[in-house]
């Protein structure tokens, strides 16, 4: 992708900052006023909210493990960049060396040589 750039020092940071937000958020209580069901009242009123409860809680926990595995993903992603950026650099200093072997010594036993003689 023409002008598409990685910086992945600043892809690890952000790496980095989405761990410890996710961490910071695993450190939470789910229900930051948590209240018991049974308090609602009506039965009705108190099974919805304990579901709410339930839900909410399964919630958080899918969040933060989402958080962790893109965070995780991301510094991969940066380890990526940085390894073909150095297997590209090693490419071109070997090409710099010997830029074109392959009209050094062309191939007379190719199907072109051989119908055309």
């Amino acid at each position: 992708m023409p002008g598409f750039t990685i910086d992945p020092e600043r892809l690890n940071r952000a790496a980095d900052r989405l761990r410890d937000q996710a961490d910071t958020f695993a450190g939470q209580p789910s229900l930051k006023f948590s209240a018991q069901a049974k308090e609602a009242g009506a039965p009705e009123v108190v099974a919805a909210l304990e579901a709410f409860q339930q839900v909410s809680a399964v919630s958080n926990a899918l969040l933060t493990e989402d958080a962790r595995r893109l965070s995780a993903r991301m510094r991969e992603a940066s380890r990526v960049y940085v390894r073909f950026d150095h297997t590209a650099a090693e490419t071109l200093v070997a090409r710099a060396q010997d830029p074109i072997p392959a009209l050094a010594s062309p191939d007379t036993t190719g199907v072109i040589s051989t119908v055309l003689g």
